[in-house]
């Protein structure tokens, strides 16, 4: 888009150089490490397989279910335990991965459910492997914290590489809809959540991602919490086409009045040098303001990198918990 600036991101999102190998030791370190047992791993996910063959403008038919889902434990321990969600969900729209967290509690619709969403390049096991987030967990569960549910959905697509977690006008990849129909239904079940018990995040990408579809669908989510993300459309695969009207309504940063009821966290690094990503945090923060939308922006230091994020983990499970007490001021 005209004005995005040069592409994009740090290396820990945009351009990862990652054997297979390193990614099975990253998950190793990051759960084993992390005081999870290894006893039941599983290879992390492949990526998504070739593109089916569908007519240009031919919108696919969404399912609200998967035709099936297998569930793998991929770690446990005494707090919770990790779970690979593999979704079939037919022709054209293949299989569907979603790494899940579940704490150690009964579930029901009363447990909250936190939604991440992953960068480019980037995997639904990102969370894990990457950010650590099973160790933040885990020491907030042992702190007395109160549990809830983490999902890291499927944003990937072999059509767009960059699927900026929208529909493409083209009818060829319905990634939203995806997100959050078969695969928010896999993680719910029959316990299914009000927008109270549900929180959308994500980094980068994700975080844009994030920010955008809690605006675009304001009854489904009662928290959002961006990490070094960005707040304009930045569309190199042209997911969302090129008519003014489908852009404005995906720049959160062009109403931002649409994000009153929630209680948002944009975090970022003192150090993003992330062309995409830079400065639109505090720009962002000024926005909503402006609107008289209140939020919480927090720069911790860093970089565009995985350390920064996993380091802004604690931080958001922190500012979730406050919301999820009902100890925010009201929007």
């Amino acid at each position: 888009m005209p004005g995005d600036g040069p592409r994009r991101r740090a290396p820990a999102d945009r351009r990862p150089r990652r054997r297979r190998a390193a990614v099975v030791f990253l998950v190793a370190v990051a759960l084993v490490g992390g005081g999870l047992l290894g006893h039941d791993l599983l290879s992390p996910p492949h990526p998504a397989g070739p593109p089916a063959r569908t007519r240009p403008g031919a919108r696919l038919a969404v399912p609200r279910t998967a035709a099936a889902v297998a569930v793998r434990t991929y770690a446990a321990d005494r707090f919770g335990r990790v779970q690979v969600l593999t979704l079939q969900l037919g022709r054209p729209l293949g299989t569907r991965k979603v790494w899940v967290y579940r704490p150690s509690a009964r579930d029901s619709p009363t447990l909250p459910v936190l939604y991440f969403l992953h960068g480019v390049p980037g995997t639904p096991a990102d969370l894990f492997t990457e950010a650590h987030f099973v160790t933040a967990m885990d020491r907030y569960l042992a702190a007395g914290g109160r549990p809830f549910v983490v999902a890291s959905l499927d944003g990937r697509s072999g059509r767009h590489p960059d699927t900026e977690w929208v529909d493409a006008v083209d009818g060829t990849d319905p990634i939203a809809s995806l997100a959050l129909g078969p695969e928010l239904a896999a993680v719910e079940g029959s316990n299914r959540r009000d927008r109270e018990h549900r929180a959308l995040a994500g980094y980068s990408m994700g975080g844009y991602g994030a920010m955008n579809l809690a605006m675009i669908h304001p009854g489904m989510f009662g928290q959002v919490a961006t990490i070094g993300g960005y707040f304009h459309v930045d569309d190199p695969d042209r997911m969302l086409g090129t008519a003014p009207a489908t852009i404005a309504a995906n720049s959160p940063d062009q109403h931002p009045t649409a994000a009153r009821g929630l209680h948002i966290l944009i975090l970022d690094s003192t150090g993003d040098r992330d062309p995409t990503a830079r400065g639109q945090t505090p720009a962002f923060a000024a926005t909503l303001r402006a609107a008289h939308v209140p939020a919480t922006e927090t720069l911790i230091p860093g970089g565009h990198t995985w350390s920064f994020v996993t380091a802004a983990i604690p931080r958001m499970i922190t500012f979730l918990a406050v919301g999820w007490a009902g100890d925010h001021p009201a929007a």
